[in-house]
């Protein structure tokens, strides 16, 4: 019998995250200690320590290799409305994002693109004049071929590419001007 790897995730989880990776199979059952639950990765899943010069973060990949969650142990939140002695509030806690497949993202200026992290390349790219109008054009691209891509954090990671799905074969799109 294979045991799971234990994971240190957020005590305090949003319920949408919370909800997300009990879907993506972690187990948020264990004991808490002090900022973290101690739960355990999926089968298949690993973990991966990585310091850069002022954080440290353990990066949760899947099965695959693809990398799905991002711990941030001591992310330092500042809280304005509560003031002490005229400085505002810093909390140090533990952040936790969790990777949709898409990401929509500036891309130079005024140029913007849709990133498939499952295949780990460009699903769509289009430039205008306008930087919001190119936005909006990458942002309807998602909307209509993948309308869960902003909400659900789960959604499009398993579905299987096929030859008619557009991020496979999709081009980047020349750059207009309006």
């Amino acid at each position: 019998m294979h045991r799971p790897e234990l994971a240190y995730l957020p005590a305090v989880l949003r319920p949408t995250d919370r909800e997300a990776l009990q879907q993506l199979g972690f187990k948020l059952d264990g004991p808490v200690m002090n900022t973290f639950i101690l739960g355990a990765l999926p089968m298949g899943w690993s973990q991966t320590r990585s310091q850069q010069e002022r954080s440290t973060h353990v990066v949760y990949s899947d099965g695959r290799g693809r990398e799905r969650i991002v711990i941030y142990p001591d992310a330092t939140f500042t809280m304005e409305e509560a003031e002490t002695d005229d400085a505002p509030l810093q909390l140090t806690l533990p952040a936790i994002r969790i990777y949709r497949r898409f990401r929509l993202q500036q891309h130079g200026d005024p140029h913007f693109r849709v990133f498939d992290r499952a295949l780990q390349r460009n699903a769509f790219s289009h430039g205008h004049v306008l930087t919001w109008t190119c936005r909006r054009d990458a942002k309807d691209w998602l909307d209509s071929h993948y309308p869960r891509w902003d909400f659900d954090a789960v959604a499009y990671w398993d579905d299987n590419p096929s030859p008619d799905d557009p991020a496979i074969d999709c081009q980047p799109s020349p750059t207009r001007r309006s």
